[in-house]
């Protein structure tokens, strides 16, 4: 998507902050947030930043895809790094009773839940 713009058309749209969506439509709080953006997700997290700070999410579910993340200019270990420190554990779908500090290889797609820790 992001590396691939000589490959397909470019249409320009208008992004805005999840923070700014969510406080229009009134949303108080989040227990499950979905993310899967093709490697975008530093964006879309950074965009709520508010709702991390004030404990508004509960519970994510994230699709990291290590090649289409670098690709959008972050790393799995960046944004491992951004969603602990936002208070958040982080495990594989597959296993989640094991903590995941770290992905299985530079080139990997996995999917994670991360839980508020209090």
């Amino acid at each position: 998507m992001f590396g691939d713009a000589d490959r397909v058309p470019l249409e320009k749209i208008q992004t805005r902050r999840g923070d700014d969506v969510l406080a229009e439509l009134n949303v108080e709080k989040i227990d499950l947030l979905k993310v899967d953006v093709e490697g975008a997700e530093m964006h879309v997290l950074r965009g709520l930043d508010r709702y991390f700070s004030e404990g508004r999410i509960s519970t994510m579910m994230l699709e990291i895809n290590a090649p289409h993340l670098r690709s959008a200019g972050a790393t799995p270990p960046e944004l491992l790094e951004f969603v602990h420190s936002k208070g958040f554990s982080v495990a594989d779908i597959r296993n989640p009773k094991q903590p995941l500090s770290a992905l299985p290889n530079d080139n990997c797609v996995v999917n994670v839940c991360c839980r508020r820790l209090s």
